[in-house]
């Protein structure tokens, strides 16, 4: 104790006055039994101790798993979580990192990044809840409206035919037929309905003017769709370039861009990546947008124009759950299939950049290419000189 207390006691009862100034004066020792004088003597030590004890520090935000689950990591690969407590945080714009509380090492999820309407919150809070399908979700609710969401599956994915050994050595049955058939070589492209059309732009030179450089956007003659906060956009320079490319994004109907950038020459001819996240761009949901890639070539006399229109929604139930039960080279399919034009795109043409000598995906890509009109790039790909830049 550091000082003398001051305790008043309020309307005292006739028996005693206690004022405590490093002591008791009782008006009458009688009325109290050494146990009370004892036991407030132990109030007194237990508020005093009370005001210097350090809180012990929260376990952060955690939630409980009941049953294990699938995830997706960011590399495209799943992981399991066991049953158990798992400390939750934020890994970055669109990762959840869960460390089990009983120890062990940490994992890193691929999540999702949403807007919650919590926006009175004051540190991070974590949840689980369940979905359709044997889906569960895991969220990570932070203070200013941000949420992260990883989902996962509570059923493995079917189990893949025994070891290829046994396949070995022995003429292919019918059983084998749909080992050869999880990837299929052309990807079908659904677009979605009741999008507008005409978003695409392309100004400047055409395929028959092969003196005059050309910039295409991969894009469909219709707004495209993205599940990411930060996509990936592509677009084809058929020349190299001395001359700076502007890039601008624009919500649409609005007359100022809200982004803009410069590429520095030299450019490579191929096809070009434009990725959101390295300039800090970030779509939130629903609002269409307009980008586009700009070239003023020869001193400003031809002006190149490339651009298309793109609206970011959420991931469809079904489709959250077919990614996690797939693999990642099933990926393409499964967002061509559903309409989300983009990151179809971008899943095959990041695995073209891992494996560039694989002609099916080469085959994919065109394929996707051919559907929304760009018949010459397609040919380009099935040979497999359309180089990635």
């Amino acid at each position: 104790m550091t000082g003398p207390i001051m305790v008043r006691v309020v309307q005292p009862p006739p028996m005693f006055t206690i004022l405590s100034a490093g002591g008791f004066f009782l008006a009458d020792s009688k009325c109290l039994t050494k146990t009370i004088l004892v036991g407030i003597f132990s109030i007194m030590a237990a508020l005093t101790d009370s005001a210097y004890s350090q809180v012990a520090p929260p376990d952060g935000p955690n939630v409980v798993l009941t049953q294990a689950a699938f995830f997706l990591i960011p590399g495209g690969e799943k992981v399991a979580l066991t049953p158990g407590r798992y400390r939750v945080e934020a890994a970055g714009t669109t990762e959840l990192r869960l460390t089990p509380m009983s120890g062990g090492k940490s994992t890193v999820l691929q999540a999702e990044s949403l807007r919650h309407e919590q926006y009175e919150l004051f540190s991070a809070f974590a949840l689980t809840r369940p979905g359709a399908g044997g889906r569960v979700h895991i969220s990570l609710l932070l203070p200013g409206g941000l949420q992260l969401e990883a989902v996962g599956e509570t059923r493995q994915s079917p189990p893949q035919p025994k070891s290829q050994q046994s396949l070995a050595g022995r003429p292919a049955t019918h059983q084998d037929e749909p080992v050869k058939k999880l990837a299929p070589l052309q990807l079908v492209y659904a677009p979605p309905r009741e999008l507008s059309s005409g978003a695409r732009v392309m100004k400047g030179a055409t395929g028959a003017d092969e003196k005059v450089p050309r910039i295409v956007p991969l894009a469909p003659d219709h707004v495209g769709l993205t599940t990411k906060e930060q996509p990936v956009l592509y677009w084809y320079l058929s020349q190299p370039l001395n001359d700076p490319v502007d890039i601008a994004f624009t919500v649409t109907g609005e007359p100022n861009p809200i982004f803009e950038a410069r590429l520095v020459p030299p450019l490579e001819a191929g096809i070009q990546a434009l990725n959101l996240g390295e300039f800090g761009v970030r779509l939130p949901f629903k609002v269409p947008y307009q980008w586009r890639v700009t070239c003023r070539c020869a001193g400003g006399t031809k002006e190149l124009v490339g651009g298309g229109g793109i609206l970011r929604i959420p991931v469809p139930d079904q489709l959250s759950a077919d990614l996690v039960r797939a693999r990642r080279g099933d990926f393409p399919h499964l967002y061509a299939q559903s309409g989300i034009w983009y990151d179809a795109l971008a899943v095959v043409s990041d695995l073209i950049v891992t494996s560039p000598g694989d002609s099916a995906l080469h085959q994919q890509r065109a394929s996707l290419l051919e559907q929304v009109g760009f018949d010459d790039l397609a040919r380009l790909d099935r040979e497999a000189i359309l180089i990635s830049r």
